[in-house]
């Protein structure tokens, strides 16, 4: 090969990895305005109790876990069981235009229950992933009065 043909080669290589830089960041622009970009927002507080009004005795409060990567949502909930909890969970979802794909339960001991869903984005779909959570939080806890 002559010097002309490998900086010919050299220079069609840098503007591919250029065009391919381009489209990765605009990818993630797009990812960031959906709600999340891949980045996990988690609040995690098995370890803390609070009041329950009526019973005035402790109860853990949920464990809730968001992630999103790209057009996909991914929710676990940690709880004390309740029969309507998944229902309510995948209507909650439905409502901010979360269409559920997959959802998984499993109960362990006699009152805990670990609920796992992935849902896909509906072009309508605007929150971002804390406002889901308070959202979740606020909605599938309210009927509990844990505080």
């Amino acid at each position: 090969m002559d010097k002309a043909t490998v900086l010919g080669e050299a220079i069609d290589y840098v503007k591919r990895l250029q065009e391919r830089v381009r489209e990765l960041e605009n990818n993630e622009k797009k990812r960031k305005r959906r709600g999340g970009g891949g980045r996990v927002r988690k609040e995690k507080t098995s370890t803390e109790k609070c009041w329950c009004c009526r019973a005035q005795e402790a109860v853990e409060v949920p464990e809730m876990e968001v992630r999103v990567l790209e057009n996909e949502v991914l929710v676990r909930v940690q709880c004390e069981g309740r029969r309507d909890m998944m229902r309510k969970t995948v209507e909650l979802l439905e409502h901010v235009h979360l269409p559920v794909s997959c959802c998984n339960s499993l109960a362990f001991g006699n009152s805990a229950l670990s609920i796992t869903m992935v849902a896909q984005m509906k072009d309508q779909y605007k929150m971002k992933v804390n406002d889901l959570i308070k959202y979740l939080r606020q909605h599938l806890f309210e009927s509990q009065d844990v505080r």
